[in-house]
């Protein structure tokens, strides 16, 4: 058997850099659950760098390898486009409660085209194999190719099954590395056989769909089709992206009639409030339909005494009585928009989409919760975004109590405590903190979404000094001096805010 003029080396290592780079963010993405690290923007990041890969690769097959992959080439293009179309959901961040459905469908969508590209990737095999005269190694591809098929219906029947008796998601991970493996060995299988060459090469012509579909020919278009069809399709996309844009960035004419107006008024007033009575808060909307789920509110303020207008450019404003206000993002900021404290990485990091998406399924396995409800992360994210700091506390005059609030982290699905220089003091991994005394100390809950207990009492300083679930206490006071009084199997005990024994 000789060899031939195929640079098979090549072809191979750029389809093990598709087969690696998928499984090895497909496990950064589950392992991420239990141990958060990505946020959003690293997120999008390694979407992009798919984007290029998947590109790259298949730019190189066009160039070198020209029909014999075009199949391939046209399932690469088709995950390429709906890797698009997942960022661009996932970077506008769209509130609408059929995204998290949308993103499942494309997601299942780039699973099926996959499953197609191995299969068209054993059918050039197959068809070298017969080209070349080895008859003797073609039942061998053209059974992987049944086994290929067997084994992806199993673990669709296995996932299928694993959804609908809650089985938590890391159980998937056995039959996904045996799949993997699967795939370099297809890879090596197929790029192995083109470098063989045994004489004279026969022609074959192959109408079923298998050899179709790598042929690129399941839909016969003309080209002066396509190129109309492609006119088409860029002139609706480009029309799409502008007036998208505008609607996105242009201000709703009634909320913003109304904006010039109430600043008009408070420019020729006297102001005769004092601290953040004379502030004037407001937001305006944008014009884009609600139904799009891209419908986005900004907020701003006026000053009435210095009548400085900050503009509508903040994600969210409510001034407390000290005249500081989260500003939405990841800054607290005072009535002259000076920032006077940030807010680390762990409080403001975000989810993408496809990050909710995994950890809903996760929590509908681990939990058992009802999936619609595990699903509509967005709507919770809102209710938490209306509190003034992402707590679910009722309205307090202050953001910070002593000190210390209590903030929400998207990364972590928790609560934990910031003090005002922008220290995290206790880390948010608990279900839930409310404070409840003037001091600072809060009570710390845990459970799950149904059902939600207090664990014990913290301080300012994020040390639980009272672990209430542990002694069985169930109720605590707090006097007047800020000392703990509670009473376990008839005996009363004191402590103070440091945890030390009074009596």
């Amino acid at each position: 058997m000789k060899k031939g003029h195929n640079n098979a080396g090549a072809i191979k290592g750029a389809l093990y850099a598709i087969a690696i780079f998928n499984f090895i963010n497909l496990f950064i993405h589950n392992f991420s659950i239990y141990k958060p690290f990505i946020f959003s923007q690293i997120d999008y990041a390694l979407y992009g760098v798919k984007i290029l890969l998947y590109f790259m690769v298949y730019r190189f097959l066009k160039r070198n390898v020209g029909k014999r992959f075009v199949g391939y080439c046209v399932l690469l293009k088709a995950t390429m486009i709906l890797d698009i179309v997942e960022l661009v959901i996932s970077v506008v961040n769209s509130t609408s409660i059929y995204v998290p459905y949308i993103i499942m469908l494309i997601i299942l969508t780039k699973l099926v085209l996959d499953y197609l590209s191995y299969i068209v990737l054993d059918s050039i095999a197959i068809e070298e194999a017969y080209c070349f005269r080895l008859e003797t190694i073609r039942p061998g591809y053209e059974a992987s190719i049944k086994n290929w098929s067997a084994f992806n219906f199993f673990i669709v029947l296995f996932a299928f099954i694993g959804f609908f008796i809650k089985m938590p998601i890391f159980m998937y991970w056995l039959p996904l590395l045996i799949r993997f493996i699967y795939e370099l060995k297809l890879i090596r299988a197929t790029t192995r056989i083109m470098n063989c060459y045994n004489g004279p090469c026969e022609k074959v012509y192959d109408n079923s769909f298998i050899a179709r579909l790598r042929r690129g020919e399941l839909f016969v278009i003309g080209n002066k089709t396509k190129w109309a069809i492609r006119a088409v399709l860029s002139v609706a996309v480009v029309s799409l992206f502008i007036t998208g844009m505008y609607l996105y960035y242009s201000y709703d004419e009634e909320d913003y009639s109304w904006y010039l107006q109430k600043k008009k008024e408070i420019e020729s007033e006297e102001s005769e409030n004092t601290g953040t009575d004379n502030i004037f808060e407001y937001d305006i909307c944008n014009k884009m339909p609600e139904w799009t789920g891209l419908q986005r509110y900004k907020y701003g303020f006026i000053n009435e005494d210095t009548k400085k207008d900050s503009g509508p450019c903040y994600k969210w404003i409510d001034f407390d009585e000290n005249g500081v206000s989260w500003d939405g993002i990841k800054s607290i900021i005072d009535t002259d928009q000076n920032v006077v404290t940030h807010m680390p990485l762990i409080e403001w990091a975000t989810l993408s989409h496809r990050q909710h998406i995994l950890r809903a399924l996760n929590d509908y396995g681990m939990q058992g919760d009802d999936f619609a409800d595990c699903m509509n992360y967005s709507e919770e994210l809102v209710e938490i975004f209306k509190h003034e700091f992402r707590t679910h506390e009722t309205w307090n005059p202050t953001i910070f109590v002593n000190g210390v609030t209590v903030f929400y982290s998207e990364l972590t699905g928790g609560y934990g405590l910031l003090k005002d220089d922008g220290r995290v003091v206790a880390p948010p991994k608990y279900k839930h903190i409310r404070i409840i005394h003037e001091t600072g100390l809060a009570y710390v809950y845990k459970g799950d979404s149904k059902s939600m207990y207090i664990i014990g009492l913290m301080n300012p300083e994020g040390k639980l000094i009272l672990n209430m679930d542990e002694l069985g206490i169930e109720k605590t006071h707090i006097t007047d001096s800020g000392d703990i009084e509670y009473e376990v199997r008839g005996e009363k005990h004191v402590i103070d805010n440091e945890g030390n024994i009074i009596k």
